[in-house]
């Protein structure tokens, strides 16, 4: 519950300081207007709250395609991407200073294990080329456990490559935001799916898991049959909008 609430709240009192959600919903401080908190608690969206539920930080590039690639990703709750790494407060997208894209997941370990989370890590980047501050390897531990096993996944993808990886292993830092253009940069691409998500009572893709979901399918990750499958609790008009999308080939890039 206490990592839920972290992801919430953004461990990040700069963009957020609005700590309890009780009695309405907070966002940068403010309290929803009644008609919103009324959308809100009348919409059908599915948002599971997971009793144990961990978290993930991890930085493979450009953050859109990360969190894109992990929100199809059975057994993530929740996703957002902003800034972390760096002593510098309040980094923003001109001025990252020293920090690096990251992504964070919520994650539900009964589905997916740190070790799956990593799984994708390795197969999904090249750990072996070098970047600016901005775009490189890295993973950001939580626990001793998640440090132990970095540690030991990187070991054994090293044996598939034959030049030295070079992701840096580290503790788990201060996570600033990214701005909100940023958040499920795939979905907010569909103005129209946004515009319908929104009347549904989706307030805050930050925290939504159907805007992490729907970002990754819409990113080019999962498969039609597996967007079918799922129950979301989307109106009729977003299921047809999405399906028209995903019998299409997605073409994205990072830029």
């Amino acid at each position: 519950m206490l990592l839920r609430r972290l992801f919430e709240v953004g461990r990040n009192p700069a963009t957020l300081n609005c700590v309890s959600f009780t009695g309405g919903i907070c966002s940068m401080g403010l309290k929803l207007s009644s008609r919103s908190r009324v959308a809100a608690k009348m919409s059908s969206l599915r948002e599971p709250k997971v009793t144990g539920a961990e978290i993930a930080t991890i930085g493979m590039g450009c953050f859109w395609g990360v969190e894109a690639l992990y929100g199809a990703t059975p057994g993530v709750l929740r996703t957002r991407v902003g800034f972390t790494g760096g002593d510098v407060q309040n980094p923003n997208y001109h001025d990252l200073a020293d920090h690096t894209e990251g992504t964070e997941l919520e994650y539900d370990p009964a589905v997916i294990t740190y070790e799956g989370i990593l799984d994708f890590f390795w197969k999904k980047h090249d750990p072996t080329e070098k970047h600016k501050c901005q775009y490189k390897s890295i993973i950001w531990y939580h626990s001793d456990d998640q440090k132990a096993i970095a540690e030991r996944t990187l070991k054994e993808a090293q044996k598939r490559f034959s030049k030295p990886i070079v992701t840096e292993i580290a503790p788990a830092k201060v996570f600033y935001n990214a701005e909100r253009y940023h958040q499920k940069y795939r979905l907010q691409g569909h103005k129209e799916l946004m515009t319908i998500l929104k009347n549904a009572g989706m307030d805050d893709i930050i925290t939504s898991h159907v805007a992490a979901r729907l970002n990754g399918y819409l990113g080019g990750h999962g498969s039609l049959a597996q967007f079918q499958s799922e129950d979301l609790g989307l109106p009729d008009e977003a299921k047809a909008y999405v399906v028209k999308v995903l019998q299409k080939s997605v073409t994205v890039s990072c830029h």
